[in-house]
């Protein structure tokens, strides 16, 4: 089976783009033929040789048309070139399946923004042809797939959900027995409980209200480490440290006691299941969409965004007992394997 993956950039910079080059390797190693279909391509990035490479730039055009200009390209070439499979991680419009890891308006309405720019419109209608031309929508969680269906109308039997695959050769426990040694690494104060917080957007994840929230525990043994791309908003607690960005935060995650993901809006969110897959438990907004695989023992779901609440939750767990399931990985078929094996049984529904 010849395959076409569609990703606008063949680099590692994010989680799309590692999902991108482990499907590249999971699909070429059980023998499939597989292209690659970008803009951009980072060249120190190791594929297998066979797997082929084909670039669409976009030219100098603006960024924020880049991805449109990009579909129109991606179009152009699939109108004459024939794949048995083609999946897209982007929001193009002539492959057989797309990813959803989420959507303009579900966003919109999340951070109760009306999307009157032109920018919205372009990304609504681009979200819209992605779903209205694909035979298979993957959706990160069940709050994507509803979405989809009260704002795009998209039919049901299109949509499957398929979690984001977890890397277990980077997310594991194997760091646990130096927990201690981590924790100093990380400055975290021995006497109190230390919460990680992983964000590329603080905005949307929450940091204004964990900054509110540990204000009112700053007398209290607890503290916040802030890791991450983001702005940074004046004014930090005293028991709020910043971090900085971290390319392998399962550091911080098996030093941390608990990380904590108050975001107003988030799909999936893989800080989630990074944690949970180190060993930590979470504790997370109702909007967070890996709160439907969460089991009891793995942490907690605050459904408001109330600082009191987040605050009467925080000074409860020095009293309640919180263990992550081993299987956490296994039980909600994380891995890669596991996940590109879910693509391929709904390759040709």
């Amino acid at each position: 089976m010849n395959i076409a993956l569609i990703h606008h950039r063949l680099a590692r910079s994010g989680g799309l783009e590692t999902r991108l080059i482990n499907y590249i390797h999971a699909f070429s190693g059980k023998g499939f033929g597989v292209t690659v279909i970008c803009a951009n391509q980072d060249y120190s990035v190791s594929i297998p040789e066979s797997v082929h490479v084909v670039r669409l730039s976009v030219g100098f055009v603006p960024k924020k048309f880049r991805r449109y200009a990009f579909e129109q390209r991606v179009s152009r070439f699939m109108e004459t070139h024939r794949f048995d499979f083609s999946l897209s991680l982007e929001r193009t419009s002539s492959q057989d399946a797309v990813l959803a890891p989420s959507n303009h308006l579900g966003f919109l309405r999340a951070m109760n923004r009306k999307g009157n720019h032109f920018s919205d419109r372009m990304e609504i209608g681009m979200d819209r042809r992605a779903y209205e031309n694909s035979r298979t929508i993957f959706a990160a969680s069940s709050m994507v797939r509803e979405e989809l269906i009260d704002l795009y109308h998209t039919p049901p039997s299109k949509i499957h959900v398929l979690y984001p695959p977890l890397d277990e050769a980077t997310f594991n426990t194997n760091l646990r027995p130096r927990r201690a040694e981590l924790r100093s690494q990380q400055g975290m104060d021995p006497e109190k409980l230390s919460f990680a917080f992983v964000s590329t957007s603080h905005r949307r994840k929450g940091l204004p209200l964990l900054l509110e929230v540990f204000d009112q525990l700053r007398s209290e043994p607890f503290e916040l480490i802030v890791a991450g791309k983001g702005s940074k908003p004046s004014g930090f607690p005293e028991n709020v440290k910043l971090a900085g960005y971290m390319r392998e935060p399962q550091a911080l995650y098996t030093a941390a006691d608990f990380t904590i993901h108050p975001a107003r809006y988030e799909p999936f969110g893989q800080v989630v299941s990074e944690s949970l897959a180190c060993g930590t438990p979470v504790i997370i907004s109702g909007k967070t969409g890996a709160g439907e695989i969460l089991s009891p023992s793995d942490g907690l779901i605050i459904e408001g965004f109330n600082p009191e609440e987040w605050v009467s939750a925080i000074r409860s767990l020095p009293q309640r007992n919180f263990s992550p399931d081993p299987g956490f990985i296994a039980r909600n078929k994380l891995s890669v394997s596991d996940h590109v094996d879910q693509i391929l049984a709904l390759a040709h529904t």
